[in-house]
C-alpha cells in the first residue's frame, strides 16, 4: 500500500485478493458515489446499499441496509469517468488506515466477504463522512459498529477472536470496552539526541512536509517492539539546548530490526528496533520548548527519558494533541483563525484567545461577545430572542460564535448565592447549515438539538434516562412508539408466512408426486364407452346381463355387482374385476353344477340316473383303453343304459334349454372383458408418459426446489431479525437514533400529510418542550424531569448553502423556533448571498430598484418589501462584524512579533503611522480613504473634513485607544439595568419609534446591547448626570430611527457624516438640512421635528459620536464612519 500524510489520498490494490461478486459490485459502485475522488468510508456503505436493493443480498449486506435505513441512498447515474480500477484504487486518508490493517487479515482467508467489506469501512472511525451518513440514517456510527460487531458474532468465516484482534488493531474498543479504549490514541515518546545522531538530512525531509504535508523514514522504537499503524508518536530532542518537541507523526508499518544507527554500533553489527513513521510536522529546532511544555502538560519527568518508546498516559496525550497543532502552526507561520492576519513563514505569529484570561484583546471584539453572553444569559430577558451575526466570508462570524459559546459558559457558572444574575442551566447548540445543505433540513435540525438535549441532561449524572424521561412527554414519541408497535405486527405477519413458506418448500422436496392412476370418473366413461362398442347395449343393458348371469349361477356377487354398476358406484377397474370373475366361472366345470344346483335337477331320479351311467361309461372306456378289454355284462349294461336315458330326457332337454339361454350372456361378457383391459392398459400408457414427462420436470427442477428452500429459509431469517428489530425498536422507541431516524423518514416521505403532520408534531413538541421548562424553572414541574433553562442555537454557514431554497427553508426554520420562549437563536450572515437567495426564491414577491422607481413601467406607487425587510422580520437584533481596521491590524503584529524576534526581522522602508507633511513640513493628522475598487488611496487630513474629525474624537475612548483595550466592562448590574432617567426619555423617543411589537423589542434589546459593551469609565460618561445628561439619549434617538425607519435613517446618518460645524449645529438643525424628503418617510421627519423641541433638542456633536457604533446594530448595515473610525459611549 502507498503510504501519505494521514489525511492524503492513498493508492491501494484491492485485485490481489479474491473478491466475493456482491462485494465486487458494491466496491465498484463506491468507485461511481465517489465521482472519480478518493472513495471515503460513506461511498463503500452507499455502493453496499445499493448492491442490497439491486438483486438478492447477502445476510450482511441486508444487516447493513437495516442497520443504515437511507432512503435518499439510489444508484448514480454515469460520471463518464472510467470504471474503477481494483488494482490502483484512491482511498481517503482515514479509510487507507484502516485498509493497512485490515491487508493481514484478508489474507488470512481465501475470499474476501461482505462481512469483511462493511467491517472495513465501520472501523474508519476518522472518517467525517461515516458520522455523516450514519447521521443521515437518524442514528450514530458508534451505535451502528457496535451493532454490527454483535451481528458478526454469527458467522462463520471468522472467529470471535480475529475479529476483536481487527477491533484492536484499529484502536476502535468493543462494544464492552468503552473504557479500555479511549478516544484518544495510542501515543509514544520517540527521542533524538543532536549531539549523538547529527540527521544531516533532517532539512530535506522537513522540505517534503512543506512540500506535500508528509515525509516517511524509519526511526529508533527503543525497546519498544509493537506498536500498531496509525499510533501516534511524538520526537522530543535531547541533549544540548534548544530541547523540547521536534516532531509528530503516525506509525506507518511494523517495527523491525535493521542496522543500528550509530555507526560505531552499526561496525560491531549490532542491530536496533526501526519502525516506519509518517511525519506531519517535523523542525530542527523545537516548535513547543521543554520549558513551555512541562508548563502547559504539567508532565516533568517523562521529557528527560533516555529510552524511545516510552508509552504516553491517554491524559498526557490528549493534552498533547491540543497544544501541539497550534505551537506548530505559529512555528511555521500559517494560521487556522480566520481573525489573524497570514504572515509570511518564520514569522514568530502568536495564539489568538480573545476569549481566555490573560489574553490581549487585540480585535477588541471581547466587549461585544461578552455584551451578548451577558443579555443572553440574562435571567432578565424574555425569550424568544434572534440574532443576526453579519459579515463578509471570513469577517469572524464563525469565531465571534465560539467565543460567545465559552462565554456563556462561563458567565452560567457564575452564581453568587443571593441574587443570581444569570441562568445555571444553559444548552447551547451548533448547527452547520452547510454540512446539511442535501439533506432534509427540518429532520436534520431536530435531531441535532434532540441529541445535543440529550449530552447535555447526561453531563456529570450516571442517569442515563433523564433524556428519556423528557422524551416521555412528547408526541413524537409516542408516535414512534405507535409506528413501533405496527411494525412489531408487520414482521410477526411476515415471519409467520414466511415460517409458512418454509414448511411448503421442505415438503415439496422431501415429498415427491406418486405416479398418476386414471380417475373413478375417467374410468366409468371408459367402462361406458367400452359396453356400448362392444355388446352393442347400452350400461342399463349390461346391468341386465349381469343380472341374468346371476341368476344363472346363483352368484350373489354378481348380482351386488349389477345392482351397483346400475347405481353408477362401479368403475372400470372394478368392472374388469368382475368379468374376470364371471370369465372364470364359465371356464369351470362348477359353474354347470351352479347351473343345475339353481335349478335342482338333482332333486331328480333322471338325473342321478344320467350320473351314474356316465360314471359307468367312464369307468369302463378306461378299463377298456386300459387293458383292451370290455367288462362283463356290457352287452346288457348298454340296453339299461338306454332305458335310462331314456327316463332322463326331460331332464337334459332342460338343461340344454338353459345353456342356450346362458350362452350369449357369457359370449357377450367375455367380448366385453378384453375390451375392458385393452382400454385400461391405454389409459394407463397415456396417464404413465403423462407421469414421466411429471417425473423428468421435477427431476429437472430439483435444483430450483432446493434453492426455493434456501431462499424460504434466508427470508425466515430476515423475517426473524425483522421482527427482534422491530421489539427492540418498540422497547428504546425512546432512544435518540430511534428518535431521529423516525423524524428524518417523516420528513423525507413522499406522503404529503405525513410531511406536514411532522411538521405540526415539531411544533406542539417544541410548544411542549418550553412549557415544561417553565415550569420547571419555577418548581411547579414533576421533580424527576431534567431542566434546562434556555436553549441557545447557533446556526453557522448560512451564507454557503445552495440552492436559494435550502437558504429559504433555513430562514423558515428559524421564524418557528422563535415561537417558542426557550430558544435563543444566533445566525451568521453574509447578507449578499442571502438576499441574493431571497430575492431568486422569491423573485415575484420582493421588489427591486425598477419597482421603486415612478417611472418605468409597472412601477409600484408605495416601495415594496425587499430582502432586508425579510432579514429584519427575522432577526430582531442584527449586529455587524466589520474588517479590520489600520491601527488594529498594527496592534496585532506588535502583539504577534515578540521583542526578542523584532531584532531579526527588517525594518520596514518608510513610517507606517497615520501622519502626513504639508507643503510648510508641519505634521498634521491624516488618514487613508481607500475607494471600493482598492486602487485610488487618497491621504485625507483633518482640516479637509472637519466633520470626520469631530467623529473621530470618540475614539480616544473607544476600541481604536489601545490604553481602553483591556479595560474591564462595567458590572453586570450597572450595564443590564435601565435607569429612571433613561426611561423616561424613551416615552419622549416613543413617537419615533416603530410601530410593531417586535421593532419595539428590537429597540429595547439593542440598546441593552449597546450599554453591556462600555467600560465602567464609558458607562458613567454614557448615563452623565442629571444636570448634564450623557450620550444615551442621542444613541436612543438614533436607534429609534435605525429600527422604525431605516431608510430615513440612512439619510440622517449620511448627513451626521457628512456635515461640518457640528459643534454650533442641533438636531433641529439636521431637520432643516433634509429637507422635505421623500414621501416615504415624511412622516417620520415630521416627528423628528416635532421632538426636537427643548432639551431634547440635541446637540448635533453627540449624534455624530454615536453613529458610528448605532450603524452596525442594523440589517441595513448603513456605514457612517469613515476607514478606521469607530465610536463607542
Amino acid at each position: 500500500m502507498d503510504t501519505a500524510n494521514v489525511n492524503s489520498p492513498v493508492v491501494v490494490n484491492f485485485s490481489r485478493f479474491k473478491l466475493e461478486s456482491h462485494v465486487e459490485r458494491a466496491l465498484s459502485m463506491a468507485w461511481k458515489f465517489s465521482g472519480g475522488q478518493p472513495i471515503n468510508a460513506s461511498h463503500l456503505l452507499k455502493g453496499v446499499l445499493v448492491t442490497a436493493g439491486e438483486s438478492t443480498p447477502t445476510k450482511a449486506f441486508l444487516k447493513l441496509s437495516q442497520l443504515l435505513p437511507a432512503p435518499g441512498v439510489v444508484k448514480p447515474g454515469e460520471t463518464g469517468h472510467p470504471p474503477a480500477d481494483l488494482a490502483a484504487l484512491p482511498l481517503v486518508g482515514p479509510l487507507a488506515r484502516v485498509f493497512s490493517v485490515a491487508e493481514a487479515f484478508f489474507a488470512k482467508e481465501e475470499t474476501v466477504w461482505g462481512r469483511d467489506y462493511v467491517t472495513l469501512a465501520l472501523l474508519a472511525k476518522d472518517d467525517p463522512s461515516l458520522d455523516m451518513l450514519a447521521r443521515d440514517a437518524g442514528t450514530d456510527s458508534v451505535s451502528v459498529r457496535n451493532a454490527w460487531r454483535e451481528f458478526l458474532a454469527s458467522g462463520t468465516h471468522r472467529t470471535s477472536a480475529d475479529w476483536d484482534d481487527w477491533w484492536h488493531s484499529v484502536g476502535v474498543p468493543l462494544p464492552n470496552e468503552s473504557k479500555a479504549f479511549p478516544e484518544t490514541p495510542v501515543a509514544y515518546l520517540l527521542t533524538w539526541s543532536s549531539k549523538e545522531f547529527p540527521f544531516e538530512d533532517l532539512d530535506v525531509y522537513i522540505k517534503q512536509i512543506r512540500e506535500k504535508n508528509f515525509a516517511e523514514f524509519g526511526w529508533s522504537s527503543g525497546q519498544r517492539k509493537n506498536m500498531s499503524v496509525g499510533d501516534r508518536v511524538f520526537l522530543i530532542r535531547q541533549g544540548p539546548e534548544p530541547k523540547g518537541l521536534v516532531g509528530v507523526g503516525e506509525v506507518a508499518g511494523e517495527v523491525k530490526k535493521r542496522p543500528h544507527w550509530n555507526e560505531k554500533l552499526r561496525k560491531q553489527g549490532k542491530q536496533s528496533l526501526i519502525v516506519s513513521i509518517r511525519w506531519r510536522a517535523l523542525s530542527r529546532d523545537p516548535f513547543l520548548e521543554l520549558g513551555s511544555l512541562v508548563e502547559q502538560t504539567g508532565e516533568r519527568d517523562l521529557w528527560s527519558t533516555r529510552t524511545g518508546g516510552v508509552k504516553i498516559q491517554p491524559e498526557l496525550v490528549q493534552s498533547l494533541e491540543e497544544i501541539w497543532p497550534a505551537a506548530w502552526v505559529r512555528h511555521e507561520g500559517g494560521l487556522d483563525i480566520e481573525q489573524v492576519p497570514v504572515l509570511e513563514p518564520k514569522q514568530l505569529i502568536a495564539q489568538f484567545n480573545a476569549d481566555k484570561g490573560g489574553k490581549v484583546d487585540s480585535l477588541n471584539i471581547e466587549r461585544y461577545v461578552s455584551a451578548f453572553a451577558r443579555v443572553m444569559a440574562s435571567r432578565n430577558l424574555t425569550p424568544p430572542m434572534s440574532i443576526g451575526l453579519f459579515g463578509d466570508w471570513g469577517s469572524g462570524k464563525t469565531f465571534f460564535m465560539d467565543l460567545l459559546h465559552d462565554r456563556i459558559e462561563e458567565l452560567s457558572r457564575e452564581d453568587d448565592g443571593q441574587s443570581p444574575i444569570y441562568w445555571p442551566k444553559i444548552c447551547q447548540i451548533h448547527f452547520n447549515a452547510w454540512h446539511y445543505a442535501e439533506t432534509n433540513l427540518w429532520a436534520s435540525l431536530v435531531s441535532i438539538i434532540f441529541n445535543r438535549l440529550r449530552e447535555f441532561m447526561e453531563e456529570g449524572t450516571d442517569d442515563e434516562d433523564e433524556f428519556n424521561k423528557l422524551l416521555n412527554k412528547l408526541e413524537l414519541v409516542g408516535e414512534l412508539r405507535k409506528e413501533a408497535e405496527e411494525r412489531l405486527l408487520q414482521a410477526e405477519d411476515q415471519h409467520r408466512i414466511a415460517s409458512e413458506a418454509v414448511r411448503g418448500a421442505e415438503k415439496a422436496l422431501r415429498e415427491p408426486p406418486e405416479p398418476p392412476e386414471p380417475s373413478d370418473d375417467e374410468l366409468r366413461a371408459i367402462l361406458s364407452q367400452s359396453i356400448s362398442e362392444v355388446s352393442g347395449v347400452t350400461a342399463s343393458e349390461f346391468t341386465g346381463l349381469l343380472k341374468s348371469a346371476a341368476e344363472l349361477t346363483g352368484n350373489g356377487n354378481l348380482k351386488q355387482a349389477a345392482e351397483q354398476l346400475q347405481s353408477g358406484e362401479k368403475t372400470l377397474e372394478e368392472a374388469r374385476a368382475l368379468l374376470t370373475e364371471v370369465s372364470t366361472l364359465s371356464s369351470r366345470a362348477g359353474f354347470w353344477w351352479r347351473i343345475l344346483s339353481t335349478a335342482k335337477v338333482y332333486k331328480t331320479k333322471g338325473f342321478w340316473a344320467v350320473v351314474g351311467v356316465m360314471l359307468l361309461l367312464l369307468l369302463g372306456f378306461g378299463l377298456a383303453e386300459k387293458y383292451a378289454i370290455l367288462p362283463a355284462g356290457w352287452a346288457q349294461l348298454g340296453a339299461g343304459l338306454t332305458e335310462i336315458l331314456t327316463m332322463a330326457g326331460a331332464t337334459v332337454a332342460w338343461v340344454s334349454a338353459r345353456m342356450a339361454s346362458a350362452s350369449p350372456v357369457f359370449d357377450r361378457l367375455d367380448s366385453l372383458q378384453g375390451r375392458v383391459e385393452r382400454d385400461i392398459e391405454d389409459a394407463r400408457l397415456k396417464d404413465r408418459k403423462a407421469y414421466e414427462a411429471q417425473r423428468d420436470a421435477a427431476l429437472a427442477n430439483e435444483q430450483q426446489a432446493r434453492n426455493a428452500l434456501e431462499e424460504a429459509l434466508r427470508k425466515q431469517n430476515a423475517a426473524a431479525e425483522a421482527e427482534q428489530e422491530a421489539r427492540t425498536a418498540l422497547r428504546e422507541s425512546t432512544s435518540q437514533a430511534r428518535l431521529g431516524r423516525f423524524i428524518r423518514e417523516r420528513a423525507e416521505s413522499v406522503d404529503y400529510e405525513k410531511h406536514l403532520g411532522l411538521i405540526a408534531m415539531i411544533h406542539r413538541d417544541f410548544e411542549r418542550l418550553s412549557d415544561l421548562m417553565q415550569k420547571a424553572r419555577e418548581g411547579k414541574a414533576d421533580p424527576e424531569l431534567p431542566r434546562i433553562d434556555r436553549i441557545v442555537l447557533y446556526i453557522d454557514d448560512l451564507d454557503r448553502c445552495h440552492p436559494p431554497e435550502r437558504v429559504v427553508r433555513v430562514l423558515e426554520a428559524i421564524h418557528l423556533l422563535l415561537f417558542f420562549p426557550l430558544f435563543v437563536v444566533v445566525v451568521g450572515v453574509d447578507s449578499r448571498w442571502v438576499s441574493r437567495a431571497l430575492y431568486k426564491h422569491y423573485e415575484e414577491m420582493l421588489g427591486d430598484e425598477s419597482m421603486r422607481d415612478g417611472n418605468q413601467p409597472g412601477a409600484l406607487q408605495r416601495a415594496p418589501a425587499d430582502s432586508q425587510d425579510f432579514l429584519e422580520k427575522i432577526f430582531q437584533v442584527p449586529f455587524w462584524l466589520r474588517k479590520m481596521e489600520p491601527k488594529a491590524v498594527q496592534r496585532v503584529i506588535h502583539h504577534l512579533i515578540t521583542p526578542e524576534e523584532v531584532e531579526r526581522v527588517t525594518k520596514p522602508v518608510g513610517n507606517t503611522s497615520h501622519t502626513a507633511i504639508d507643503e510648510g513640513g508641519e505634521v498634521v493628522e491624516a488618514e487613508l480613504v481607500i475607494s471600493d475598487d482598492d486602487e485610488d488611496v487618497t491621504v485625507v487630513t483633518e482640516a479637509e473634513n472637519p466633520g470626520r474629525a469631530a467623529a473621530k474624537l470618540v475614539t480616544a475612548e473607544a476600541e481604536s485607544d489601545p490604553e481602553s483595550i483591556g479595560e474591564p466592562l462595567a458590572a453586570p448590574t450597572e450595564s443590564l439595568m435601565i435607569s429612571e432617567a433613561e426611561l423616561n426619555f424613551m416615552d419622549g423617543v416613543a413617537p419615533l419609534m416603530p410601530r410593531t411589537p417586535r421593532s419595539v423589542k428590537r429597540f429595547v434589546n439593542i440598546y441593552r446591547l449597546y450599554k453591556a459593551a462600555l467600560s465602567t469609565r464609558a458607562l458613567e460618561r454614557f448615563l452623565g448626570t442629571p444636570e448634564k445628561p450623557g450620550n444615551f439619549r442621542a444613541v436612543q434617538v438614533l436607534l429609534a430611527l435605525v429600527t422604525g425607519a431605516p431608510r430615513f435613517a440612512k439619510k440622517v446618518l449620511s448627513e451626521l457624516r457628512d456635515g461640518e460645524e457640528a459643534d454650533t449645529k442641533k438636531l433641529s438643525d439636521l431637520v432643516v438640512a433634509l429637507g422635505a424628503g421623500e414621501e416615504t418617510w415624511r412622516t417620520t421627519l415630521e416627528a423628528l421635528q416635532e421632538f426636537a423641541q427643548g432639551d431634547k433638542n440635541l446637540d448635533l456633536r453627540a449624534l455624530q459620536e454615536v453613529s458610528p457604533l448605532v450603524t452596525r446594530y442594523s440589517v441595513h448595515h448603513m456605514v457612517s464612519e469613515a476607514p478606521g473610525e469607530s465610536g463607542l459611549g
